[in-house]
C-alpha cells in the first residue's frame, strides 16, 4: 500500500511471496510497473493505480496474508495511510 517505486513489492516477491499486489495513486506507479517488468517479476507482482480503499475482491481475489506499507511519508509528514491500512485489513481479512 502506497508502493511508490515498487521496491517493497519486489522484496516481497524475491523473498518468496506467491503473489504481490502494489497499490498507489501517485504517478510514480508507472515507474513501479516499469521496474517490476525490468526485473522480470510481472508474473508475481500486479500494480494498481488507485486508492487502497477502492480495491475490491475483484481486484484481489486471493486471501491476503500480509499488508506492507511504508506509511510514514517523508519526515513523518504528508501521509495519512493509517486509516487506509485499517480499511484494507478489515476488507481483506480471512473469513
Amino acid at each position: 500500500m502506497g508502493c511508490g517505486t515498487g521496491i517493497l513489492s519486489l522484496f516481497a516477491a524475491r523473498s518468496g511471496a506467491k503473489k504481490v499486489y502494489g497499490v498507489d495513486l501517485a504517478e510514480i506507479i508507472y515507474f513501479a510497473r516499469s521496474i517490476v517488468e525490468a526485473n522480470n517479476y510481472s508474473h508475481k507482482v500486479t500494480i494498481f493505480k488507485k486508492l487502497a480503499e477502492d480495491l475490491t475482491q475483484d481486484d484481489i481475489p486471493e486471501q491476503i496474508d500480509i499488508l506492507v506499507s511504508e506509511w510514514m511519508g517523508y519526515g513523518l509528514l504528508y501521509e495519512g495511510m493509517f486509516e487506509s491500512i485499517i480499511d484494507a485489513r478489515e476488507k481483506f481479512k480471512p473469513k
